[in-house]
């Protein structure tokens, strides 16, 4: 293993006067490289480079590159082209901002970041398969992009916590995942308060689109006023959102393709899931459920819709709380609605076109309303009302 050690303090021709204003540019040719660089102060600028060439066009396998910056400022840009290959970037400080691409089509590349301090951006872009992505931010205003192309079997992983602001806990984390391929599989996790969503700088957004096969995705945030949409194009899609413990929570989900899954549960005030699955071109494997979802509310003011269209469609709904409305729309064979709601002002809505349709609906409060509509084929429907003020109304046709 041919190593390169570089302290910026010391880099380049830069005097020890102008140490606090460092930068490191790292070029290496051929496999089986390793480089290290330490930087130390502020305005710290790092570039490394691994190839066949120098020139970005020829890949190199088995490099690994590790970049750590500490102080302000700090910029970190590693390509690596080839095989096997590990990219590391840890900054300490603010005003970070890490680039690590991994391309030219191949495969079993690792990509970490690391920032503590705010300010902070990561991308991270990987091409082919087999690639796992890593981003670590802890602070205020964190930004996050991972884009995993054309390959499969990719995994990408962020996870951003509290920092402080005037004293005050608070996170404004941006989170991007893009996956295309089969296999894939991404997670995030947050953590923060005064989080907003569609506002510009400063939010919390988790924003994944995974284009392919076998996809899974897991969103855990928890705080006030996060917000994650996700859009999944393919089969066997997963996905698990769990905001908890905030106000102002969102979850949007998009789901086209066959057996797809979303588990959605929110607790808090002002919590709202909307999601729509397609399950176009269904191939018809009895083996395995097409779409599903299932959303559990527990807070104030909660709302969740749910359009579905396709096979085997199944939809569970339990709210528990103030304000409380579902809303339910069902195309297909063999679809399945069940809502339950405790609390007050509750109301469920349902409309289920197609065969063999079942509605089952109970609410527990005041001033509970249910319709059902079910139309074509036989439905079975059955609605329990507990308390006061309660409605319900019911259409079957054929």
């Amino acid at each position: 293993m041919k190593k390169l050690f570089m302290t910026a303090l010391l880099c380049g021709a830069t005097s020890l006067m102008f140490a606090q204003s460092n930068v490191s540019d790292i070029t290496t040719i051929g496999n089986d490289n390793d480089v290290h660089v330490d930087q130390t102060g502020t305005n710290n600028d790092s570039d490394v480079v691994q190839d066949a060439t120098g020139a970005w066009v020829a890949p190199a396998d088995n490099n690994d590159a590790d970049v750590d910056q500490d102080g302000m400022n700090n910029k970190s840009d590693i390509f690596q082209g080839g095989d096997r290959n590990e990219a590391t970037a840890d900054q300490f400080g603010n005003d970070n901002d890490s680039k690590q691409h991994q391309a030219l089509h191949h495969s079993d590349n690792e990509a970490v970041a690391t920032q503590v301090g705010d300010n902070n951006r990561s991308r991270q872009s990987q091409w082919s398969t087999d690639n796992d992505a890593f981003a670590t931010q802890t602070g205020v205003y964190n930004r996050s992009t991972q884009t995993q192309t054309v390959g499969g079997l990719n995994t990408a992983h962020v996870t951003q916590t509290d920092g402080m602001a005037g004293g005050n806990a608070v996170d404004y984390n941006d989170s991007r995942q893009i996956q295309v391929g089969a296999n894939n599989m991404s997670t995030v996790t947050q953590t923060g308060d005064n989080n907003n969503n569609n506002a510009g700088w400063p939010l919390t957004l988790v924003w994944n689109t995974q284009e392919g096969d076998n996809n899974s995705e897991t969103i855990s945030q928890s705080g006030d006023n996060h917000n994650n949409a996700s859009f999944q194009l393919g089969d066997y899609n997963i996905l698990n959102v769990n905001q908890f413990n905030g106000d102002g929570n969102e979850s949007i989900s998009r789901q086209t393709g066959d057996k797809n899954r979303v588990d959605v549960t929110q607790s808090g005030s002002g919590n709202e899931s909307d999601s729509a699955q397609d399950s176009s071109g269904y191939p018809g494997s009895a083996s395995l459920i097409t779409n599903y979802y299932g959303v559990g509310q527990y807070g104030n003011n909660n709302e969740s819709n749910s359009d579905q269209t396709g096979h085997f469609n199944a939809n569970d709904v339990l709210q528990v709380g103030n304000d409380n409305t579902s809303e339910l729309f069902q195309d297909g064979v063999n679809v399945k609605s069940i809502a339950k709601q405790y609390g007050d002002d509750n109301l469920s809505d349902v409309n289920q076109q197609g065969t063999g349709h079942r509605s089952d609906i109970l609410q527990t409060g005041n001033v509970n309303k249910a319709w059902i509509t079910q139309t074509d084929g036989t439905h079975v429907n059955t609605v329990i009302q507990t308390g006061g003020m309660n409605k319900a109304w019911v259409n079957q046709s054929n």
